[in-house]
C-alpha cells in the first residue's frame, strides 16, 4: 500500500500571497529604533526653538502688567495729592503714639482706598504700629496690584530684629535659621514689589532719615516741590524680593532693615551687581520699571549712566537731563 502525505488532511494550508503581503505591510508600518530616535531629536529641536519664544512672550506680558501696576499707583498718588495737597509720607512714625498717629505705616498703605482696597484700609488701626495684634489680619493681606508678576515675592515677609537680619555668609545662614527660637523674627507682613524713591543715599546712613527723593520719614512732598521737573523725577520703582523683600505695610524702628522695606535708593545703576540690597532691581531682563512724577512709566536700562540715574532720583538736584539720556 502506498502512503502519501496530504497537506489538507494534516491541517496545513499553503501560505497565500495575500497573507504574506499583509505581514509585509505590517512589518513596514512599524518604527525602527533609528526612526524613533530621529523623531525624538526633531521634537527636541522644535521645543528648543519654541520654548524661548514662549518664555519671551510671557515675560513681555508680565512686564506690561507690571507697568500697568505702576500706572495705577501713579493715578492713586495723584488722587491722594489732589485730596491732601501733598504726597503721602514715606512712613509716619511718632513716639510716643499720639491720636491718629499712623505709627510706622507707609505710603502704600495710604493709597489703599484709591486701589479698590477700602475694606482693607478701614481694617487698619492706625493708632497702633504694624505689629500690633489688632493689625495682624491687615498686615498679612496680600494686595496683587502691589506685586510684580515677574517677581517671586513671598506671601509673608519676616521682619528681623536688628542684628538678626539674614546675610549671604554661610555662618549667618545658620544663625538666621535659629532666629525664631532666639527671638530674631519680630513678626511677618505681606510683601510688595514697589518702593518709594528715598533718593541717592541709604536711609540707614541718614540719622534724620530724610533723603533727596520723594518719600521719607514724615515727609509731605508736593508736586510743586519737584524742582527738577515731574517728567524727570522718579518717584516709585521696583525691587526684586531676591535681594530684599519689600512690603506695602510699613516699617518698624527696631527692624534690621527698617525704612528699606518701603523705600529704596540709587547709589548704583539699576540691577547693578555691586548694589546694596535696598537699591532698585527687578527680574525683568536688562532693566527696571519706574514711575515718574508726571505719571508716566518707563523701563530704565541696566546700562544707563549712573549719574543720570541718580539725577532722576532727586527731586530738586538742579540737574539738566535730556530725555535721550534715559
Amino acid at each position: 500500500m502506498a502512503f502519501g502525505f496530504n497537506s489538507r488532511s494534516a491541517g496545513h494550508r499553503p501560505t497565500s500571497d495575500k497573507s504574506r503581503g499583509e505581514r509585509s505591510i505590517a512589518a513596514r508600518r512599524a518604527f525602527t529604533v533609528v526612526e524613533l530616535l530621529v523623531v525624538i531629536a526633531v521634537i527636541a529641536v522644535v521645543c528648543a526653538l519654541i520654548l524661548p519664544a514662549v518664555q519671551r512672550a510671557r515675560e513681555a506680558a508680565r512686564r506690561v502688567a507690571c507697568k500697568n501696576n505702576l500706572h495705577q499707583l501713579g493715578v492713586a498718588l495723584n488722587a491722594y495729592h489732589d485730596a491732601r495737597q501733598c504726597l503721602p509720607s514715606g512712613w509716619i512714625l511718632e513716639t510716643p503714639v499720639a491720636g491718629n498717629s499712623q505709627n510706622g505705616w507707609g505710603w502704600l498703605a495710604m493709597l489703599l482706598p484709591s486701589m479698590d482696597q477700602g475694606p482693607l484700609f478701614n481694617s487698619i488701626n492706625f493708632n497702633h504700629r504694624v505689629e500690633n495684634a489688632s493689625n495682624e489680619t491687615a498686615r498679612l493681606s496680600v494686595v496683587t496690584a502691589f506685586l510684580c508678576p515677574s517677581d517671586h515675592v513671598p506671601a509673608r515677609v519676616p521682619f528681623f530684629r536688628k542684628g538678626f537680619g539674614p546675610s549671604p555668609s554661610a555662618a549667618s545662614l545658620q544663625r538666621a535659621a535659629n532666629t525664631v527660637s532666639a527671638g530674631g523674627i519680630m513678626f511677618e507682613v505681606a510683601g510688595a514689589s514697589y518702593l518709594g524713591v528715598f533718593g541717592t543715599s541709604d536711609p540707614d546712613d541718614r540719622p534724620d532719615v530724610r533723603g533727596d527723593g520723594v518719600f521719607a520719614h514724615n515727609s509731605a512732598v508736593r508736586f510743586a516741590d519737584l524742582i527738577d521737573g515731574s517728567s524727570q523725577t522718579l518717584i516709585v520703582g521696583e525691587r526684586s524680593a531676591r535681594r530684599l523683600a519689600g512690603t506695602w505695610t510699613g516699617m518698624h524702628p527696631e527692624e534690621d532693615e527698617g525704612p528699606e522695606r518701603i523705600v529704596g535708593f540709587a547709589e548704583h545703576s539699576p540691577n547693578h551687581a555691586d548694589a546694596d540690597e535696598a537699591e532698585f532691581s527687578s527680574r525683568h531682563p536688562c532693566g527696571v520699571n519706574f514711575l515718574f512724577g508726571d505719571g508716566s512709566v518707563r523701563f530704565l536700562s541696566d546700562d544707563m549712566d549712573r549719574l543720570v540715574y541718580q539725577a532722576l532720583c532727586t527731586r530738586a538736584g538742579g540737574e539738566t537731563i535730556s530725555r535721550t539720556e534715559f
